[in-house]
């Protein structure tokens, strides 16, 4: 008797998981086949079901869903992968991950939202290209895991069990999907557009940093020109820093307005370093009344100059307070070199506890020791 009932169980059994199947994978089947026709009626080339595959192409971009069909309808999941060869292969995204950010080979693009979600590496130029503001905002609010490698993008779509979802999360990603195509020809129009659409000012910064050092001739000019005039003046340094010979009036012009912030008077300073700009009487003055960054800057550019005429006001900024005044001093000091048969000074300024200073040449003919007791500034 237990015997019967035991073969009765098995065979019911299986029965009970034949049918299961048969349902399954009628469903599964049918429902392939309203997601084909659904996609079919929307995107204009149709699309193609291979072995379990749709196939299809919507703005130019080819794509593929694989279906994973879960235990559960609420937990069927699909892989959309977008094929475009005008994808960027020198950029490639993906979920953070803590290994990435231990070792350090993401590249941040200042927007905290973004960064905080998303792994970026490649080549910066192109990062900073074409993640700019709208596509960032797209990527933080998509409704799927993307990740962007060899050209191809893939997301990872959960709860598709209705047809109709599956097919609008497929027309989201394909705005996504083209927001990426990008023409490397065209690299540095697109870091100009991006500059001057850009928000975030951490962002913007960057994004600039990578125009200047790319863009030629015509972009040059204009990506500079914008920069000498952004109300950042963190930008207004980074423009200094990359000017050539050919825009030298401008920084000239930006180093004698009193306008400008002493940080950005310092870089057009810098930039002006082989130019004999200003004279060096001018400098002086300036450094009467300027910022502790600004005289040290000043210092510099005199000493590239090696003007004999400035060793007494390298004297006297060995008795200023700020420590780093009184070290760029002694190395302009060195470098004019001590005036005498002697030789050069050597570089060994001494500070004692009063923060005196002490240089003295080779052959011990001069010496100079300034105490800034006095506490008087240039």
């Amino acid at each position: 008797m237990m015997a019967k009932m035991a073969a009765l169980i098995v065979v019911a059994a299986f029965f009970a998981l034949l049918f299961r199947y048969q349902y399954t994978a009628r469903g599964f089947r049918s429902r392939w086949t309203q997601t084909a026709k659904l996609l079919e009626a929307r995107y204009e080339k149709g699309v193609l079901v291979v072995n379990d595959e749709i196939r299809g192409e919507t703005n130019g971009l080819y794509y593929t869903v694989v279906h994973v069909h879960g235990r559960r309808p609420s937990s069927d999941r699909a892989t959309v992968r977008f094929h475009g060869a005008n994808i960027p292969a020198e950029l490639e995204l993906a979920r953070c991950s803590l290994f990435t950010k231990l070792i350090g080979e993401r590249i941040e693009t200042g927007d905290e939202s973004f960064d905080r979600m998303y792994d970026s590496q490649g080549d910066p130029s192109i990062i900073a290209a074409v993640l700019d503001g709208h596509l960032r905002q797209k990527l933080v609010l998509a409704p799927a895991h993307i990740q962007v490698k060899d050209r191809v993008l893939e997301a990872q779509l959960t709860d598709v069990q209705e047809p109709a979802i599956l097919a609008n999360r497929i027309k989201q990603l394909a705005e996504i999907a083209a927001l990426f195509r990008f023409d490397l020809g065209e690299l540095s129009r697109r870091l100009l557009e991006t500059f001057r659409s850009e928000n975030r000012a951490e962002t913007r910064r960057l994004v600039y940093t990578e125009l200047v050092g790319l863009a030629r001739n015509e972009q040059r000019l204009e990506a500079l020109e914008l920069g000498l005039e952004h109300p950042d003046r963190k930008i207004r340094c980074i423009a200094l820093d990359h000017l050539g010979a050919d825009l030298w009036h401008r920084a000239l012009e930006i180093f004698r307005s009193t306008r400008q912030h002493p940080s950005v008077r310092a870089a057009a300073l810098e930039a002006l370093v082989g130019s004999n700009e200003p004279p060096g009487g001018e400098l002086v003055e300036v450094a009467k009344r300027s910022t502790d960054e600004l005289i040290a800057v000043i210092i510099r550019a005199l000493a590239v100059r090696k003007d004999e005429s400035q060793k007494p006001f390298f004297v006297d900024c060995l008795a200023h307070k700020n420590p780093l005044i009184r070290a760029t001093a002694a190395a302009a000091l060195q470098r004019l070199g001590a005036g005498t048969e002697g030789g050069f000074l050597s570089l060994s300024p001494v500070e004692d506890t009063q923060g005196a200073v002490s240089l003295s040449d080779r052959s011990g003919a001069l010496s100079v020791t300034s105490s800034r007791s006095s506490e008087r500034e240039p």
